[in-house]
């Protein structure tokens, strides 16, 4: 299937259209790759993160704006991925939560809520992971402090070491103690 959107690529710049690139991406959805980086424009863009939202890692930073990044983020919430850290908003990230609340590994520490992560825990309660301590310590006191301690028992047994310790559990405390 990739073969032909592949075989695009070797075909000479004069053969290449901006019907035969739509045409390709609604053949070949993950043949993004392939096309020249020269004749994206905006509405092309557009139209591949229509076909396919996860196109959106292909597109060049120049043609990122607020409706194709709410595109791809109302289509495929994990996209939210693809753009830019400092990108990241308030309002693409409850948008792409929206459309799939895994998406919430993506979403930067500092817009992550109270309300948000209640939000995802719903959906799916192995999510925790992505809930930095300091939040899961006010929505959970009894069991955030359970999984700090149990980290320290098991560092001061040698049982683990602190590359095992996922970054949302590391404390001053945890270092200490690893070190």
């Amino acid at each position: 299937m990739e073969k032909s959107a592949y075989n695009f690529k070797i075909l000479p710049l004069w053969a290449r259209t901006k019907e035969s690139y739509e045409s390709i991406m609604k053949k070949y959805p993950n043949g993004a790759e392939y096309l020249p980086y020269s004749e994206f424009d905006e509405e092309l863009c557009f139209k591949m993160v229509q076909i396919n939202p996860q196109t959106l890692k292909h597109i060049r930073f120049k043609f990122y704006n607020d409706r194709i990044c709410k595109e791809a983020l109302s289509h495929c919430g994990k996209c939210l991925n693809y753009l830019p850290y400092n990108d990241r908003t308030k309002e693409y990230c409850d948008i792409a939560l929206a459309n799939d609340p895994a998406a919430f590994q993506y979403v930067p520490k500092d817009l992550k809520t109270e309300e948000m992560c209640k939000y995802v825990m719903k959906y799916d309660e192995k999510l925790i992971k992505w809930i930095h301590m300091d939040l899961q310590q006010k929505m959970y006191p009894k069991n955030a402090e359970f999984t700090i301690n149990e980290y320290i028992s098991k560092l001061k047994k040698e049982e683990i070491s602190i590359e095992e310790i996922p970054d949302r559990c590391l404390t001053q405390k945890i270092c200490n103690i690893a070190i």
